[in-house]
């Protein structure tokens, strides 16, 4: 297994941090000052033996990410749930019982949240940036952490989700997307009879890009009160890899990269460069191939 992450739990599965996977194109390496980006999480997923992770051991894990430069000051417990429908002949009842127990911590300012539980954590930035800034340091210093304190044996999944609110408070009607989403993708929208009379839109795309990596892109126009009933458009992008290896930081943040790239790699391929120009991009003038990290565009 390489120190690069070039190698996913077997010879089938080669990973390049700077190639999205699948074979998609490859994504222009720019910042959107105006991104429209409202969410953006990761989730790795290991296995571990234990049940719930202690006071004590999250204490541990969050005094690793400080070490790193993270501070994360607030904490508060964190469980995993599990809903669980039962049918009898009084009818439908529902019963949620908690499978484990972990904690989450958050910045100051509540940008950056940490949730770490038995057997995954997940970062979510409410305030993304791009990857080198937001998701790549604090990522590794976690997995450091856990590595440390959880000593887990192998990671089975890692996921990276970014939902992009794109919003135009001139859009007054659904229509005004069909030039801004690759015409392919937005379907009835751009169609000229039905796409006037259409009032909201719901789409998702599944796509396989390996053995054991894949996609799952949610998408559609809807009416958003907060433009005052104007048209807004979500683009909710999920890429994921679940290859089980032995769990490595190394190579978990390698993937993670290569997930990041992937993602911009759809979003640039869905939002038509035109519209992209709209949100304002630029370049920062700083050498991330030689760094081996990867920029932001539109998602990253």
């Amino acid at each position: 297994m390489s120190r690069d992450g070039s190698e996913m739990g077997s010879d089938t599965h080669k990973v390049d941090a700077n190639a999205p996977l699948g074979g998609l194109p490859d994504s222009q390496r720019v910042l959107l000052r105006r991104a429209q980006l409202d969410v953006a999480v990761v989730e790795v997923r290991f296995s571990a033996e234990r049940n719930n992770v202690s006071s004590d051991d999250g204490l541990k894990i969050r005094e690793v990410l400080h070490g790193f430069g993270v501070a994360l000051p607030k904490m508060q417990p964190a469980e995993q749930q599990e809903v669980a429908l039962r049918i009898g002949p009084a009818g439908a009842s529902s019963e949620i019982e908690v499978r484990a127990k972990g904690w989450q911590f958050a910045s100051e300012d509540g940008a950056l949240l940490i949730s770490i539980l038995p057997d995954a954590v997940v970062i979510q930035a409410n305030n993304y940036i791009r990857w080198s800034a937001s998701f790549g340091p604090p990522l590794r210093a976690l997995l450091i952490g856990v590595e440390k304190v959880l000593a887990p044996e192998l990671v089975h999944r890692i996921g990276l989700r970014y939902v992009n609110r794109l919003v135009d408070a001139g859009a007054h009607n659904i229509s005004a997307w069909a030039s801004r989403i690759t015409p392919e993708i937005i379907g009835p929208i751009a169609d000229e009879v039905i796409g006037p009379k259409m009032v909201s839109t719901q789409q998702q795309i599944e796509l396989s890009l390996g053995d054991s990596q894949g996609a799952l892109v949610r998408h559609g126009a809807f009416r958003d009160p907060a433009v005052q009933g104007a048209y807004s458009y979500l683009l909710d992008i999920d890429v994921f890899a679940g290859c089980s290896a032995k769990f490595d930081v190394e190579q978990a943040t390698s993937i993670a990269r290569t997930l990041n790239r992937t993602a911009l790699s759809l979003f640039q391929h869905i939002v038509l460069a035109e519209y992209r120009d709209q949100m304002e991009p630029y370049t920062d003038g700083v050498d991330h191939e030689q760094e081996s990290v990867i920029d932001q565009g539109g998602v990253e």
